[in-house]
């Protein structure tokens, strides 16, 4: 790659990073930039962790000429054939071993000995790398601690020695521009998981200052999970916490879908209970359902909740 590519590759990364461009689009602007001055990468990969509540690291992949599934996001804790997956990949190798660079040139013989590996050597695919770019430090935000990338191509031969200095030189402000897009995630993840959506967005947007106070219009909701005490003696503790969960869930989905039905009026609808079709109580109107899990004895019992518009008065039941 001449010099003058380089540094036009490189000024895009890092605007892009500052950007905030989404990863895959990193990932897939990176590689067709270097396909276009002639490193022949015609497949990529890259993962990093991830610091959320619901899942634990996130994958972006790009192909030359096929469509894939861009980004995926892995569950926190996955079992099963998908932690057996990870465990075969190039990338768990380097984890684990501590290095910094794996590859395996099909075409002189090398085992396809990693996850998906033999597949890409049946598709034609001559010559495989992957590369671990390790933070340091302050670097490290929980286990956010490694950016991981992987390049393929069919060229006959595979890579030459000028394309892996190429990706060598070039990955790390790959992997700095995927790190500063992941952090702004991680920001908005932090705030809206210990704030609410809207208080995160005033947070986030420089809004919330200890010396100003601002007059807003809100609504309080009190409810209660009936039998709580009961429920949690009864119940595995493992299902304690995602019980609460669902029951969150639809407790702020049908406030959130009361307050969007009235957009720029100032002021928010009043709740009050209203019909409760599990108890065969009339109800009209149109009905947003939301289903909380309540433990019933030995049983786990489904139970469907309503809140409905009724004339200028939206009505929402309290959950009981």
């Amino acid at each position: 790659m001449k010099n003058n590519r380089v540094a036009k590759l490189i000024a895009w990364l890092m605007q892009s990073g500052i950007e905030g461009m989404p990863e895959a689009d990193l990932l897939s602007g990176f590689c067709t930039r270097c396909a276009a001055s002639r490193v022949p990468v015609e497949r990529a990969g890259a993962v990093i962790e991830a610091l959320h509540p619901m899942y634990e690291r996130r994958a972006f992949r790009w192909d030359a000429n096929n469509a894939l599934e861009r980004m995926s996001e892995f569950g926190m804790g996955t079992g099963g054939s998908l932690a057996m997956n990870w465990e075969r990949t190039a990338f768990f190798h380097l984890r684990t071993t501590g290095d910094i660079e794996v590859r395996r040139r099909f075409s002189r013989g090398d085992a396809a000995d990693f996850y998906l590996l033999d597949s890409m050597k049946a598709d034609g695919f001559a010559d495989f790398v992957a590369l671990a770019h390790r933070f340091g430090g302050n670097g490290v935000i929980g286990e956010i601690d490694c950016f991981f990338s992987q390049f393929a191509t069919r060229a006959p031969g595979g890579f030459s020695a000028a394309d892996l200095n190429a990706l060598r030189a070039l990955v790390p402000r790959l992997a700095l521009a995927t790190k500063c897009v992941a952090m702004s995630g991680v920001a908005r993840t932090i705030a809206k998981v210990y704030l609410d959506e809207d208080a995160a967005q005033h947070v986030l947007h420089g809004e919330m200052r200890r010396d100003r106070a601002d007059r807003i219009a809100a609504a309080l909701w009190f409810s209660d999970l009936a039998n709580f005490t009961r429920i949690s003696d009864l119940s595995n503790p493992d299902e304690i916490i995602p019980m609460i969960n669902d029951y969150a869930e639809a407790v702020i989905s049908i406030v959130a879908v009361c307050l969007s039905a009235s957009p720029g009026q100032g002021k928010h609808p009043a709740f009050t209970r209203r019909a409760h079709p599990a108890r065969g109580e009339p109800s009209s109107g149109t009905f947003h359902n939301s289903t909380v899990r309540r433990r019933d004895g030995d049983g786990l019992i489904r139970s469907t909740w309503t809140s409905a518009p009724v004339g200028k008065k939206l009505i929402a039941p309290m959950i009981s």
